[in-house]
């Protein structure tokens, strides 16, 4: 039987299959729509005495060069669309943001679920939207790890047990993990150019309809009409046919990454009976996953269940079967579905994991780091989780933490705090430090990725505002130490969403292009904490056989060279590497700082502010510290 992995490398397999099927679709598309187009200047009229192929032949480049602004000028459009603001998307779906102060249960316990998940995740908590819908459903939205958004419908939220949502929360972070929405986002940009050149037809048959004035060929039509309406004709059909096509593509790539989504539910959780029977929910004839808004159709690939009810299922659906995914889960399942009670609070007698060791992998969820992220929210002091949960003690806390011990450095930062500081800002930061003084380090990134949607909500001043008081604090003693450093980078994830990834590209740099930079990187991680010369170059050729055989005659760089300054220049090129060199570096990134099988501090902060540069998240380690 196979298991999570097999399931994993089936559907990345079958998801780049159908991918380039896509890629050749455009292609055929678009010599489909020159050749149109080549015809239409030689059969216009401006070349009556030239054979027409002839004529074909000649004007082909600039065919083509016209077939191609048609493409890119709708994929573009498209493309802007699609860049609107997350919250205005899930708005335009009649959703509705679920406050962290919420007061009925119910919705309280969401918010706790996709808290939990993305501490483990290790990303900023998202903005968490009711959708008014009432079939079981949820979406998650999100170009980038940094700009995401959940959205769960009232049914589900109503009619399932915390464990059944914990299930369906974890397969949308699975989404966001593996990058889907951009990958299905790039599909639609793409489907945009294809549905584009039949938009270009119906406008050519509209433009030949009426009377010519001058000589005609083609009995009452003009001479140049005729052409015109059958190459609309032309680019009607081609165009419909590729979209034809591009819409069974992407529905493919879709029903391969929801396995892929229920499968990583399974390991994230740890408890495969709560996603099927999550799954087996949505079997129940009146509680089906379905949508009543139209909105949703863009987002259809998104939801964690058919979200239409579609004639030709298995071609355009863009999930499996769900009989084929609750057997996938549950092989021995005898095909009934459970009815659905009305209490979302009600317990399901299934106890959590123990903890166990932290996973090789670091940056992918278990239950294990769910289950002591359930427990340290538990222990974490309600009032200052709500401190945290308003914009003005999320900005509070991030200076809070970034206080120096030195009581002439803090108190030069607290006369900055006095003058550049709103009043209620300052007002919760007295709060914090009478209430809660110190902070412990193995909490204050999880506290910090808390904070994201409380700093997400200030103004764009505000946020500007709270971002280069940060970096003044950081500045206060004319240095930057690896902590600073470390929460500079994290707050630029919160705050500075910008740049987000390309819609119709993605970083590609390998390696080897960046040689200097790695070598510079793995020598800054092996000189920390370790004794001598000697043990420096003993852990640095051991961090650098996670790399290709080319690194491993490199020679560690000299002590001067090692510092923060250019850590940040280093982390900054390396940003461009292509995911799998990404991978490969923060491999040996980690078995430098794992190098005595201890994580201090300084080692963590400095794992921790290059994966936030990389936009790679990094669950917590709470035992680190």
């Amino acid at each position: 039987m196979k298991d999570f992995f097999d399931h994993q490398r089936d559907a990345i397999v079958r998801a780049r299959w159908a991918l380039a099927g896509f890629c050749l679709t455009l292609l055929l598309v678009m010599g489909s729509t020159a050749i149109l187009v080549a015809f239409l200047l030689t059969e216009i009229g401006y070349w009556k005495d030239i054979p027409a192929w002839t004529e074909a032949r000649n004007t082909a480049p600039l065919a083509a060069g016209l077939t191609f602004l048609i493409l890119s000028m709708f994929c573009m459009l498209r493309a802007l669309k699609l860049r609107k603001g997350i919250a205005r998307q899930l708005r335009d779906m009649g959703g509705s943001l679920i406050a962290a102060d919420t007061p009925v249960p119910a919705y309280r316990q969401v918010y706790n679920l996709v808290e939990e998940m993305a501490i483990a995740s290790g990303l900023p908590v998202p903005d968490i939207y009711l959708l008014d819908e009432e079939g079981v459903n949820a979406c998650a939205f999100g170009l980038n790890p940094k700009t995401t958004a959940i959205g769960i419908t009232r049914g589900a939220v109503n009619r399932l047990p915390r464990d059944e949502l914990q299930a369906v929360v974890a397969h949308e972070f699975s989404h966001i993990l593996y990058g889907d929405f951009l990958l299905n986002t790039r599909l639609l940009v793409g489907l945009a150019g294809l549905f584009g050149v039949a938009r270009i037809g119906y406008l050519l048959i509209f433009s030949s309809v009426g009377p010519q004035k001058g000589p005609t060929r083609f009995g009452g039509l003009g001479f140049r009409t005729l052409p015109l309406f059958l190459l609309g004709w032309g680019f009607i059909l081609t165009g419909s046919i590729g979209t034809f096509f591009g819409k069974l593509l992407q529905a493919a790539v879709s029903r391969h990454r929801e396995f892929l989504a229920d499968a990583s539910a399974m390991q994230f959780t740890r408890n495969p009976p709560a996603v099927a029977r999550a799954l087996k929910a949505l079997g129940t004839a009146s509680f089906r996953g379905h949508v009543r808004n139209p909105a949703f159709i863009e987002c259809a690939h998104m939801m964690f269940a058919n979200a239409q009810v579609l004639w030709i299922t298995g071609l355009f659906s863009t999930h499996p079967p769900l009989e084929k995914r609750i057997r996938r889960i549950e092989p021995d399942w005898d095909g009934s579905f459970p009815s659905l009670g009305r209490n979302p609070l009600l317990p399901t007698g299934h106890s959590s994991p123990p903890p166990a060791p932290p996973p090789k992998n670091r940056h992918r969820p278990t239950a294990e780091t769910l289950y002591a992220v359930h427990l340290w929210l538990e222990e974490t002091p309600n009032p200052l989780l709500d401190l945290l949960h308003s914009p003005a003690g999320a900005a509070a806390f991030v200076l809070h933490i970034l206080l120096s011990a030195d009581p002439e450095i803090r108190n030069r930062q607290h006369d900055i705090i006095h003058r550049e500081a709103p009043s209620e800002i300052r007002a919760r930061l007295n709060t914090l430090q009478n209430d809660f003084p110190h902070i412990a380090s193995k909490d204050r990134f999880p506290l910090l990725d808390l904070c994201a949607p409380g700093l997400r909500n200030l103004q764009d001043a505000e946020k500007a505002a709270c971002h280069g008081l940060a970096l003044k604090l950081t500045e206060a003693d004319q240095r930057i130490s690896l902590f600073e450093y470390a929460v500079r980078c994290h707050l630029d994830r919160i705050l500075l969403p910008g740049n987000p990834q390309p819609l119709l590209g993605k970083q590609s740099c390998p390696l080897k292009q960046n040689t200097p930079e790695c070598i510079l990187l793995i020598s800054i991680l092996a000189r920390m904490d370790v004794q001598s010369e000697a043990e420096a170059r003993e852990v640095f050729q051991r961090a650098m056989k996670d790399l290709p055989e080319t690194f491993h005659s490199a020679e560690i760089q000299l002590q001067e060279h090692c510092t923060l300054k250019g850590l940040d220049a280093a982390c900054r090129a390396l940003a461009r590497l292509n995911p799998d060199a990404k991978r490969q570096l923060l491999r040996a990134c980690r078995a430098a700082v794992y190098a005595n099988g201890i994580l201090q501090e300084d080692e963590e902060m400095a794992y921790r502010a290059i994966a936030s540069v990389f936009n790679v998240p990094v669950p917590p380690d709470f035992r680190s510290a």
